[in-house]
């Protein structure tokens, strides 16, 4: 979705140098399901292998594939890539993804993780600020080779950065910047984001149009049609639980309030909220 996660790992491997080490062929897996026509000309699609690329500084592993595979074809593929990650030492595997949410261009893409082990994840939340993804699923070998590389005692963990729901369809170097920043974050090496502002910059513009074009044709997404008090009451009640205890825990805690905000920001609950979120800190005057 936006080609977030493709296009963070992609530009990675332009910045760094990477060189082409290896490719997964797996022709005789894959069970077409269409064909493509060309003028006329009807012929099968060219099935779009696995590359893995390596960079010396900072030494990576760079596995990038244009398309998910599924079934036999995905267990085929996760092994041979963590047969690569045990040959050659790799700590840890990272995965990228788009978290596709209610929120405008205009808004910072947060960058979400899942993780496979409890000390991984934690590490990566107080270190790199990284937002838990609390719940949910994750398609495809973004989410399966998280299980695949704790079953071989390799730590791994899942990135996704947030991009307006409306905008899946279209490339988001926006959430890629912010996969590529924390990556590098990680690492510890710095990578130039310049080319992706200029991507940024055009892309705001298309999605500006989009998003003026949807409030005149009246089809705003529900949660603006809906007086503020109805929203909340179409969420699954396990999110309003959460929002209640991060309520209490921001009473004790004023450093929660900011994760508060961004929770009722996520799902477009300030304003049922708001009056609570000031008392916070008129309590503490």
């Amino acid at each position: 979705m936006g080609n977030v996660g493709l296009g963070a790992v992609d530009y990675i491997r332009l910045k760094t140098g990477a060189k082409l080490m290896a490719e997964t062929v797996i022709d005789d897996l894959v069970s077409p399901d269409q064909i493509s026509v060309h003028k006329g000309l009807a012929t099968l699609p060219k099935v779009p292998n696995l590359s893995v690329y390596y960079a010396k500084s900072p030494p990576l592993i760079i596995a990038i594939g244009r398309e998910q595979f599924y079934g036999k074809a995905g267990v085929v593929t996760m092994e041979r890539l963590l047969d690569i990650a045990e040959k050659f030492d790799v700590k840890k595997i990272f995965t990228c993804a788009a978290f596709p949410t209610y929120m405008s261009h205009q808004s910072e893409s947060l960058v979400y993780v899942a993780a496979n082990n409890r000390l991984l994840l934690k590490n990566l939340r107080d270190k790199n600020k990284l937002f838990v993804m609390e719940e949910g699923q994750i398609s495809g070998l973004n989410g399966l080779l998280l299980e695949a590389a704790r079953k071989r005692k390799i730590d791994a963990a899942c990135l996704l950065a947030t991009l307006p729901l409306y905008a899946i369809s279209f490339p988001n170097p926006k959430a890629s910047k912010s996969l590529v920043m924390k990556l590098r974050q990680i690492v510890g090496s710095h990578i130039d984001t310049t080319d992706l502002d200029l991507s940024i910059h055009e892309v705001d513009k298309m999605l500006q149009n989009i998003e003026e074009q949807l409030k005149n044709m009246g089809v705003e997404e529900e949660k603006h049609e809906q007086p503020p008090h109805k929203q909340s009451e179409r969420l699954p009640k396990k999110i309003l639980d959460k929002i209640e205890k991060m309520f209490e825990e921001a009473r004790n805690d004023k450093k929660i309030a900011h994760k508060l905000k961004q929770e009722l920001d996520r799902w477009n609950l300030f304003k049922v909220y708001e009056d609570r979120f000031l008392d916070l800190f008129r309590e503490s005057q």
